[in-house]
């Protein structure tokens, strides 16, 4: 019987062989063919462990052994962990500014005058800058050092005070209080839909949506009138309105 000795790279004990070429090199003898040939085994085993994937190999072996002992998190576990923090650190400084809109939209409040794009300054300026940069300044002054952190260090492009994000937070707003609002119509028992028409000062037509429904609060029968919102419509006829309605 003829017994033929061969070997392949295993790198013990995690058992991680060399699984992949790097840097364009081929994958070789000891990996996609076993060595048999022992002639110059010694020379061609130190050449082999020179080779780019089985030194990526090895450090993978070595890593793998690190999490197993618990020394070190796995890159996905580290991945997420990051991803985690960033987003409790956007929730952070967010909710602030989310806060501060909703109380200027509650109270009926303009949020800024003539300019009030830039960085907030944290000093009183000479001239006012408006109620939402009024109302954060004061929320930095009562000790929010969050906000007062992110001012102080974030870039212009990231302060998320823009009107353009105003806006932004103002949409997503109003959806999810239309939400709520079909949601209580849909359950009410009776409702009805106020519709009319009218052009606006560019020339477009505009339908202005109201609903009007009957709800229960406290057993005591309660009737509520919202505006949903407005929308453009290419014809004023009652037909055209109640079309736009439906959709």
């Amino acid at each position: 019987m003829h017994i033929t000795t061969t070997a392949l790279c295993q790198l013990t004990p995690v058992s991680v062989s060399c699984s992949g070429a790097t840097g364009g090199q081929v994958l070789g003898k000891l990996v996609a063919d076993p060595y048999r040939k022992w002639k110059n085994a010694l020379k061609n085993f130190r050449k082999h462990e020179k080779l780019d994937y089985h030194v990526a190999s090895l450090s993978a072996a070595a890593n793998f052994l690190e999490i197993q002992k618990g020394k070190t998190f796995p890159i996905t576990a580290s991945l997420n962990n990051a991803a985690e923090q960033e987003l409790q650190r956007g929730k952070l400084i967010l909710e602030p500014i989310i806060k501060t809109l909703l109380l200027c939209g509650r109270q009926g409040l303009a949020l800024r005058r003539h300019k009030d794009s830039g960085n907030l300054s944290l000093e009183q300026p000479e001239e006012n800058d408006g109620n939402f940069h009024a109302l954060l300044r004061m929320r930095i002054e009562s000790g929010d050092e969050n906000l007062r952190n992110h001012i102080e260090t974030s870039p212009q492009n990231v302060a998320y005070l823009s009107p353009d994000i105003q806006n932004e937070i103002f949409n997503l707003l109003s959806l999810q209080i239309q939400g709520r609002i079909v949601n209580e119509i849909n359950s009410a028992k009776c409702s009805s839909v106020i519709a009319d028409e009218t052009t606006d000062v560019a020339g477009i037509q505009q339908m202005s949506l109201c609903a009007r429904y009957v709800t229960c609060y406290e057993n005591r029968h309660i009737i509520k009138k919202y505006f949903l919102g407005f929308s453009p419509v290419e014809s004023g006829t009652g037909e055209a309105i109640a079309v736009k309605i439906k959709s």
